[in-house]
């Protein structure tokens, strides 16, 4: 069973803690040359870090399916957690307010005027809430039910045939109204396609066909195709950058080789059930869902600390993995809880 896969559970935790990086903006503060090297690889690391997540989503899918599961309920009972998880968080980082600062200005009025300020703002941008919630990492869990939808709806009435070709096709047309924004081939779009159906959609759907039991790729082929993914992402954001003034951390994070990066990690990381068994990160892969959701809490709350230690090298390496275990922290004690542990595992 690949629920007891230990490369799978590695690959969990690392792609988490990667995405923590990503938001704390790892060394992004520190001038020094090596840091800004380093800032720039933990930046490029969040690009793959939820890639897998979508393609591991679609085979635990799929498996199920193809095991007897009639496709309308696994479908129904997926989303239908999905929508929940989703639901609940956005309510909570919508009406608690995770930032020091407003209570030091506020007081106890912080929680009232926080979660006033967040609603105002949110109801001036309907789709960006729709296709997020009230708080940015919260749009996985859209995406994947938007990829969920899709598939779905293919599988159904067009029997699987154009999964590939849909896939593609929200994918390119998310780079050209998103990274490719600025560039001759770009063009502007009225939401940012970096959330909804574009980037999710073809990574799940190559976890439904990883799910058929055929081998998709051999290793060597995963292998080179995650390497290819790496130098292509490489040559697009030198391009972008020199060529079109496009920064590599722009809000549009996701590439060309993005694709080829994440599918083929994880594609590789599949094959490899015995992937650190020696290691103690396979017993924390349940816990990165509910690392995942809350672990925006302790960005905003450690976000005026940075400032306070003067972005020290010591906080810019202690800060993400505080984060990191006082979100696994909060994620055992809610999955000790029956009704709370639905929103975490």
């Amino acid at each position: 069973m690949l629920r007891n896969h230990r490369g799978i559970e590695c690959l969990r935790v690392v792609a988490v803690f990667a995405v923590i990086l990503s938001h704390v903006g790892f060394l992004a503060h520190r001038s020094d040359p090596a840091s800004q090297r380093l800032h720039l690889m933990a930046s490029l690391g969040g690009r793959w870090a939820i890639a897998p997540f979508f393609v591991l989503a679609g085979y635990f899918w799929g498996k199920k399916i193809r095991q007897g599961g009639l496709l309308r309920d696994v479908s129904l009972k997926l989303g239908t957690r999905i929508l929940a998880i989703w639901v609940f968080w956005t309510l909570l980082y919508l009406i608690v307010p995770n930032d020091i600062e407003s209570f030091e200005r506020y007081g106890v009025m912080a929680l009232v005027k926080v979660p006033l300020w967040r609603l105002l703002s949110l109801s001036g941008h309907p789709l960006q809430f729709l296709f997020v919630g009230s708080s940015p990492h919260l749009w996985y869990l859209v995406a994947l039910l938007w990829a969920v939808a899709i598939v779905t709806a293919d599988l159904k009435y067009g029997k699987g045939r154009n999964l590939v070709w849909i896939g593609c096709g929200l994918y390119v047309l998310g780079l050209i109204a998103g990274s490719y924004a600025g560039t001759p081939l770009g063009i502007s779009a009225a939401f940012p396609t970096r959330y909804g159906p574009f980037f999710g959609t073809i990574f799940f759907a190559i976890g439904w066909y990883a799910s058929s039991g055929d081998k998709l790729v051999t290793d060597r082929m995963a292998v080179a195709v995650f390497l290819a993914g790496v130098v292509l992402s490489v040559l697009e954001l030198h391009v972008l950058w020199d060529y079109f003034g496009i920064q590599p951390e722009s809000p549009q994070p996701y590439i060309l080789g993005t694709l080829a990066l994440g599918s083929g990690l994880a594609l590789w990381v599949m094959s490899k059930p015995d992937l650190g068994k020696s290691l103690f990160l396979p017993r924390l892969g349940k816990y990165t869902l509910g690392i995942y959701v809350t672990h925006y809490i302790f960005v905003g709350l450690f976000r005026p600390f940075g400032n306070s230690f003067h972005h020290s090298l010591f906080w810019e390496l202690a800060q993400p993995c505080l984060i990191f275990l006082l979100s696994l922290l909060l994620t055992f004690i809610l999955q000790q809880n029956r009704i709370l542990k639905r929103f975490v595992a």
